[in-house]
């Protein structure tokens, strides 16, 4: 089989392989009914679901083929690229602590303002009316104030 081919079979595989430990399906359930049973529990799969059913397409195109010894389709390499990072995605997903990990900052009210504001800078913005506007919420950087 061609190489492309055969990275796409196996990261294919280990994707149908994920889904049917994770719910518990045996190998007489269809590719296209695992991805719907998937995407009703996890978030990644919903993300996924229709590059998923096409790939299950493609890999019927490329594994029933006429001719055994002959592919009739070969996915190219954008393709392989794309199914495998999928499969990293499936495997390994982002967790909520990852995906929402900021430093924290200590101070209290005994702290110095010359301490804290050169800290500070990045994240506080003065507007044209002279208020400010903290843009901690949208940085990875936060501040906690205790007494």
């Amino acid at each position: 089989m061609e190489k492309n081919a055969d990275r796409f079979i196996t990261a294919f595989n280990d994707i149908d392989k994920y889904l049917r430990t994770k719910l518990k399906e045996d190998n007489n359930t269809s590719f296209y009914t695992l991805v719907n049973k998937a995407a009703e529990r996890y978030s990644v799969i919903r993300r996924f679901e229709k590059d998923l059913k096409d790939f299950g397409d493609l890999r019927n195109a490329i594994v029933h083929s006429y001719n055994r010894d002959k592919v009739i389709a070969i996915p190219i390499d954008e393709t392989v690229r794309n199914i495998e990072d999928i499969e990293r995605a499936i495997m390994n997903p982002e967790k909520v602590g990852q995906k929402f990990k900021r430093n924290v900052t200590t101070v209290n009210v005994n702290s110095y303002l010359s301490d804290i504001l050169p800290a500070m800078k990045d994240y506080l913005l003065l507007t044209e009316d002279c208020r400010l506007f903290d843009c901690s919420s949208f940085c990875r950087f936060r501040f906690h104030v205790t007494s």
